[in-house]
């Protein structure tokens, strides 16, 4: 027959048991949340780099506009002086005409 000490043995055995167990569940949820956090973030990264990616595009189609908008403001500023010397000159061939048929 088991003595008291005996008996006293297999509980703390068992105590030991349930308690071991319970470390590794609390562990193994603590590990479960850090692996979440650690996708959380690795998504949000990803999230960034797409914005990031995103406003470089746009900064240089911006840029490639304004490079192009300029090309042609001058272009047309240059189509205007030319309509305006040519006007000028058929003006001045108008009046220089009308003054030699006086």
């Amino acid at each position: 027959m088991p003595s008291s000490l005996d008996i006293l043995y297999i509980v703390l055995a068992f105590c030991l048991l349930w308690l071991s167990t319970a470390m590794f569940w609390l562990i193994w949820k603590f590990v479960q949340v850090l692996k979440s956090v650690n996708d959380a973030v690795t998504d949000l990264k990803a999230r960034a780099g797409r914005v990031e990616d995103a406003l470089m595009s746009v900064k240089s189609r911006v840029e490639r506009s304004a490079t192009s908008a300029t090309t042609w403001v001058s272009g047309i500023k240059q189509l205007v002086d030319y309509a305006s010397e040519r006007r000028a000159k058929r003006k001045a061939s108008a009046d220089q005409d009308i003054w030699e048929t006086k």
